[in-house]
């Protein structure tokens, strides 16, 4: 088995609420998801929403994630601590105040993702390009989902599911062996 292998790739053809990764094979030790995002939202930066599911059930929407964050902007950084809420929020999703050829990126590792004796945690990096003002973003987000349950289900929205992603977003999730 390869150390890092794509299990499933999403480009959008047109704009949609969320895109759903389901019956994620539970044989990797973690997972990787790249975000490349865009959102109909009337914003500079926006925030990649990201639920989890386990085997067996449903996508859990309830106050079940915490997180604390750390972004760059210009020369001002700034923190937050998160939780509990009802998605994880990575900042690296591009608004529509944003030229129409700019898409965020962001990375996010979901670690030990199907150990059911402790909470799943993640550790996300990304970033998005110049605003109008010629100053890009960049963020660090790390968390848990407090779920003792092997992840099977993953879906990702736009600003906390009351957006959509547009088209040309790009969402792959890898299984890594490492």
């Amino acid at each position: 088995m390869a150390v890092i292998e794509a299990i499933a790739t999403t480009y959008m053809e047109a704009d949609a609420a969320s895109v759903a990764f389901t019956g994620i094979p539970q044989t990797y030790k973690h997972l990787q998801l790249r975000i490349s995002s865009r959102d109909t939202s009337a914003a500079d930066t926006v925030e990649v929403a990201i639920r989890f599911g386990p085997v067996g059930d449903v996508v859990d929407t309830g106050a079940s994630y915490y997180s604390q964050e750390i972004r760059g902007y210009q020369t001002t950084e700034s923190g937050s601590t998160n939780g509990p809420q009802t998605s994880i929020k990575c900042s690296f999703s591009t608004g529509t105040n944003i030229d129409m050829a700019g898409y965020g990126c962001g990375m996010v590792n979901l670690l030990d993702y199907r150990n059911t004796n402790k909470m799943m945690t993640y550790l996300a990096t990304g970033g998005q390009p110049m605003n109008a003002t010629g100053y890009s973003w960049i963020s660090q987000v790390g968390g848990l989902w407090n779920g003792e349950a092997a992840v099977d289900k993953i879906t990702i929205g736009g600003a906390g599911f009351s957006d959509d992603l547009v088209r040309g977003t790009v969402i792959t999730i890898y299984g890594l062996n490492v």
